[in-house]
């Protein structure tokens, strides 16, 4: 009798740590959540900066066009900066673009650590009502 209260008191021990080791996990995972929610409120301003980055370019290759129809009116220098100003404005796209994907790559990874720790929690509630039991 005294080996199984041993016994029982050993799971009460083991369950407390595994019910403390999941509060720690919820609120690890509480974080996470936020940082998600963090890169979500990112990515939108990547996305804007994305589109923005679409209309200057259309806008500068229509100015260009126009330029290059006035080249022979001496507009090469107004052109060349226009096309400087373009590979500029290019390299910016490019620079969110991987900016976005990376965030999105965090994202994935966060995601597959949420669903680890889901797991895990759904795990822990099997042994606890096993043990109820």
């Amino acid at each position: 009798k005294d080996s199984t209260i041993a016994d029982l008191n050993s799971k009460i021990a083991l369950l407390s740590k595994s019910e403390e080791d999941t509060r720690q996990r919820l609120i690890d995972t509480e974080k996470r959540l936020l940082s998600v929610s963090h890169l979500e409120s990112d990515k939108a301003v990547v996305e804007e900066k994305l589109l923005e980055s679409h209309e200057k370019i259309k806008n500068l290759e229509r100015q260009i066009s126009e330029v290059t129809a006035n080249e022979q009116k001496g507009m090469s220098v107004e052109l060349d900066g226009l096309k400087a100003q373009l590979a500029k404005t290019e390299n910016e796209r490019d620079s969110v673009q991987k900016t976005l994907l990376g965030n999105h790559a965090k994202m994935e990874e966060m995601q597959r650590q949420l669903n680890t720790l889901a797991t895990e929690k759904d795990e822990l509630h099997n042994i606890q009502v096993q043990l109820s039991h």
